[in-house]
């Protein structure tokens, strides 16, 4: 038997080219492996980011061959400069993952169109007096999600966010800012631990 070529029909694994299988027809077939997959439209289970033929548009549907889904960090690098009450973009140095390739320049510009979970980690230090410190997410350049806290003088700031998000697949994109009215510049820590951004399309 073919391990790399099964398809699952109600609750048994049958081999691709088992008698009667071939009056199935694409999108009966839920699930299979290897080229069976291909040739009845399943979700690949070879394949953790594989997804063919015609499966409903909510389940990553036809066209899609890969989640969208992102890990970024600044890899132990500290980002200077972030001045007093100023929204400074958060720049992000190091690709943990970018499945589809929608990462670039500090933007996740998502090319599967979906709701998508984004989720971000800041670590904002050196602020020498009290401040509100707030990490933002924007859409197409307008703030959709924060996440903050205010700080007493001499404290780190270590903020998150969680939003889920619609995206058009084509032209809408998002980014990280962050803010603080110390009266003072601060920094972003670039320890990975703290300061990370992530997102994946969700089913």
């Amino acid at each position: 038997m073919d391990f790399k070529n099964l398809v699952y029909v109600n609750g048994v694994w049958i081999p691709q080219g088992y008698p009667g299988l071939s009056s199935l027809t694409t999108g009966q077939v839920l699930r299979a492996t290897g080229a069976a997959a291909a040739a009845f439209g399943a979700v690949d289970l070879t394949n953790a980011n594989a997804v063919t033929g015609a499966l409903p548009n909510n389940r990553g549907g036809t066209g899609v061959t890969v989640i969208p889904k992102f890990k970024v960090h600044k890899n132990g690098v500290d980002q200077t400069g972030i001045t007093t009450s100023t929204f400074i973009t958060v720049t992000w140095s190091t690709e943990v993952y970018d499945t589809n390739n929608n990462f670039a320049s500090n933007r996740f510009t998502p090319t599967v169109a979906g709701k998508y979970l984004l989720v971000c980690g800041l670590r904002l230090t050196g602020m020498s007096a009290a401040s509100q410190c707030t990490v933002t997410l924007a859409k197409n350049g307008v703030e959709v999600c924060r996440g903050g806290t205010p700080i007493q003088a001499n404290q780190d700031a270590q903020m998150t966010f969680a939003t889920i998000e619609d995206a058009n697949g084509s032209t809408d994109y998002f980014e990280c800012s962050v803010f603080q009215n110390s009266g003072v510049s601060a920094t972003i820590g670039g320890i990975a631990q703290h300061t990370y951004w992530a997102g994946t399309l969700l089913p």
